[in-house]
């Protein structure tokens, strides 16, 4: 598991709601990663005193007030003569990215007073630095097959480090089970060897398998 993968589930891992497909590798990647664990270690300590802060309410025409102040701002900008070549970076962003922008500085701006609830520093953290890279894609690797209590189980090795859990199909093209399909679902983070068949006893046949990937339903 990413590091940064690893960090983004640090608020479900302490509330314990995070699924159970990913609790395991977190806790392996804890333990190995000096970095993380240190990290986790210091929000374990963090998180009880935010949510024990007094919550503070918006005013009631908090929303109006900020529509107000970017339609001040818009028009204030529309009246001045732009130079020729500059780049108007607000031209790329409608109005709601604009006011999601104004609430969120707001919000920031108070979360030293007291904001009840969830933090993920980290991944803040990235963003502001600009260090924040989208995840790679997920690989599919090669298939083995694995001893198993009374037979043998045909596995394939996938790393999905994506955001998003994948759908893995396969076919075995060839093999004494010809023919013989499989759809597993890969939760996002997870690495290693999954099942896909089971093969008879002994059974030497080389197989051969053909397999894709999909963003799960």
């Amino acid at each position: 598991m990413l590091c940064e993968r690893a960090q983004e589930l640090f608020s479900d891992y302490y509330e314990g709601t995070i699924q159970a497909a990913l609790n395991i590798p977190l806790e392996n990647h804890l333990d190995t990663c000096g970095t993380c664990r240190e990290g986790f270690e210091g929000l374990k300590a963090v998180w009880p005193v935010l949510d024990s802060a007094p919550v503070i309410e918006p005013p009631v025409d908090f929303r109006a007030n900020v529509w107000q102040r970017i339609d001040a701002a818009e028009a204030k900008r529309a009246a001045t003569r732009r130079p020729l070549f500059r780049f108007d970076w607000q031209s790329m962003f409608p109005r709601p990215a604009l006011g999601w922008a104004a609430a969120l500085l707001v919000i920031v701006a108070l979360s030293g007073v007291a904001v009840k609830g969830s933090f993920t520093p980290a991944w803040l953290g990235s963003f502001w630095s600009g260090k924040h890279e989208a995840a790679p894609a997920p690989t599919i690797g090669d298939t083995r097959v694995f001893d198993a209590t009374g037979s043998q189980v045909l596995k394939v090795y996938v790393q999905n480090p994506a955001r998003y859990a994948i759908r893995v199909e396969t076919k075995l093209e060839s093999g004494a089970v010809e023919g013989l399909r499989s759809s597993i679902v890969i939760p996002s983070g997870a690495v290693g060897w999954f099942p896909i068949g089971a093969l008879k006893p002994g059974d030497s046949t080389p197989a051969r398998v053909s397999t894709s990937w999909r963003i799960a339903d």
